[in-house]
């Protein structure tokens, strides 16, 4: 029974690999016209809402990504993704985080997809580092420390922006910058 359940999550994950792709294939044809994608998420106006933006920058860093996730999904079916229960699932999660930091259009949206992509990293590394020592567990530790510092940090200084701008879009952040007065900046 655990040999078929895993079989049917290396298909799954092998499918919405091969999907992620060819998506990313046909996003680098629509961005060659050099005119970006935007999907505003609900419908909201750009300042207000979620938007995200497909330019020719991020159709291109999710074709990498794409590519770099097939042929490390490769590599972990070969015995790699059997020693943690949820790994496929946390991969998945992981590759979402970073299509998430390619397309969105505000800062943030970037922070919670940056968050997403660590918890996920930090799960797989608990399930790696669980039980091959201490070395390997504080070496981890540290990992999430670091990371929590900083991306507390980088919710700092989103925060700091919001209060000087009264925006996190970066398309009207780029206009708004221009703008600053000289003590601001």
């Amino acid at each position: 029974m655990a040999r078929a359940a895993l079989a049917w999550k290396r298909a799954a994950s092998a499918l919405a690999c091969a999907a992620q792709l060819i998506t990313a294939l046909r996003f680098v044809g629509a961005a060659a016209s050099k005119v970006p994608l935007v999907y505003s998420v609900g419908h909201w106006p750009a300042p207000f809402g979620i938007v995200l933006v497909v330019d020719r920058l991020a159709a291109v860093m999710m074709l990498l990504t794409a590519v770099v996730a097939l042929v490390v999904l490769g590599y972990a079916v070969r015995g790699q993704d059997a020693q943690g229960r949820g790994f496929h699932a946390l991969y998945q999660f992981q590759v979402l985080g970073l299509y998430g930091t390619f397309l969105t259009g505000d800062l943030f949206n970037l922070y919670v997809f940056v968050v997403i992509l660590l918890i996920s990293s930090y799960a797989l590394l608990l399930q790696d580092t669980h039980g091959r020592g201490r070395a390997l567990g504080r070496a981890g530790f540290h990992y999430v420390v670091v990371n929590l510092v900083a991306s507390s940090l980088f919710l700092v200084g989103i925060g700091v922006l919001y209060g000087i701008l009264g925006t996190l879009n970066l398309a009207d952040l780029f206009i708004k910058m221009a703008s600053l007065p000289a003590e601001n900046s």
